[in-house]
């Protein structure tokens, strides 16, 4: 719908553009599109609901986008489902992260350098130079110009939103995660010691050594704490600006926790193995509270704030709740290990897994 060369068939647009005869001038951008098309955006921002009709189709729902009213589809963002639905997937791989930046603005990560990003009509595999044997493990972003992937190889790689990747770290040992507070607060940790990197705005640095074999996940609420739970059953580490300690003891009896989220240092999520889930309220973390769901081991956690928490794990399993109230919610389909939870609001959520699975959530209505 770009517009076409002058002519006596062509039509000039106050916005710059010179339309083919038959399309007409959009409000928003130097775009033409087919006159009823454009007509039902008039004073209607990208993302907003239209009604699209054309030659085959008399009348649907739409979204707008640059001016321009385009039919509903489950990728074009400004369309409601209700419920989780699923999106369309360019890869069968497992993808093992995914990191929202917007309704139209969200990344997701898996084997084989994979780096996926959806701008509000589709996903599509990035082009991520000289990183095809690379397993990313990890995504998070400050905001959508500022984004972060960790992989397995302990390398870092960083885009400003513009589409291209580049490395800005390699820490010489596998990484489980990465996350943040802050541009200037940037945290990864894995394998290797359990070594845990921070980046300050100007520099990546190592941490003291938590002294254990490794993380499985790390979270930080500010620059002077982090919490992260070891590879030893139960047990949670915790640094306050100069060393590590336990937060919560290791106990041999326990499950292995996967994943860490919080809202604040008195709001601590941390979820893992048979089910199990604690809760951190800046002072003592609770009793095991046990999930539900029938073989359910969490492998990540996300919310949108106090009170509002979504777990995801094996069997295909999607919970929301907080604290010791948990339901289950229903999913498109069943059984595929579901390896990454996130947002950018309670209604936008998106949940990645086994066989390139891609799951959204916008409301129940």
């Amino acid at each position: 719908m770009l517009a076409g060369c002058p002519s006596a068939q062509t039509v000039p647009c106050n916005n710059g553009a010179i339309c083919p005869a038959g399309l007409a001038c959009t409000e928003l951008s130097s775009l033409c599109g087919p006159e009823a098309a454009v007509e039902a955006c008039l004073g209607r921002a990208d993302h907003e609901s239209c009604e699209y009709s054309d030659d085959d189709v008399e009348q649907a729902a739409g979204a707008c986008r640059a001016g321009i009213c385009y039919e509903c589809s489950v990728d074009r963002a400004g369309c409601h489902y209700p419920g989780w639905f699923a999106m369309s997937s360019p890869v069968t791989e497992p993808l093992l992260g995914v990191w929202v930046a917007a309704i139209d603005d969200a990344y997701a990560v898996g084997p084989a350098g994979q780096v996926l990003h959806y701008d509000g009509i589709a996903w599509t595999v990035a082009d991520v130079a000289g990183v095809a044997p690379v397993r990313f493990k990890s995504i998070w972003g400050s905001d959508a110009n500022n984004v972060y992937a960790a992989a397995e190889s302990g390398k870092i790689f960083r885009t400003t939103g513009d589409g291209v990747w580049t490395e800005v770290a390699d820490v010489g040992f596998m990484l489980t995660g990465i996350s943040g507070s802050s541009a200037n607060n940037v945290i990864a940790g894995g394998q290797g010691g359990g070594v845990v990197v921070r980046f300050d705005g100007v520099g990546w640095s190592t941490l003291s050594n938590p002294g254990v074999l490794a993380v499985n996940s790390i979270w930080t609420p500010g620059p002077a704490d982090v919490f992260a739970p070891s590879n030893r059953p139960g047990e949670i580490l915790r640094y306050q600006g100069t060393t590590w300690s336990p937060s919560r003891p290791f106990l041999g009896s326990d499950p292995v926790l996967k994943a860490i989220w919080g809202t604040s240092s008195a709001d601590v999520y941390a979820v893992g193995e048979r089910k199990t889930m604690y809760r951190f309220d800046g002072t003592n973390w609770s009793d095991p509270v046990v999930l539900p769901g029938t073989l359910f081991d969490a492998k990540s956690i996300w919310g949108s704030g106090v009170g509002d928490v979504f777990v995801v794990g094996t069997t295909g399993l999607i919970l929301r709740g907080s604290a010791d109230q948990w339901m289950t919610l229903p999913v498109p389909t069943s059984q595929p290990t579901l390896w990454s939870v996130s947002g950018s609001s309670p209604n936008n959520v998106l949940v990645v897994g086994d066989g390139g699975v891609i799951w959204r959530y916008l409301g129940d209505q």
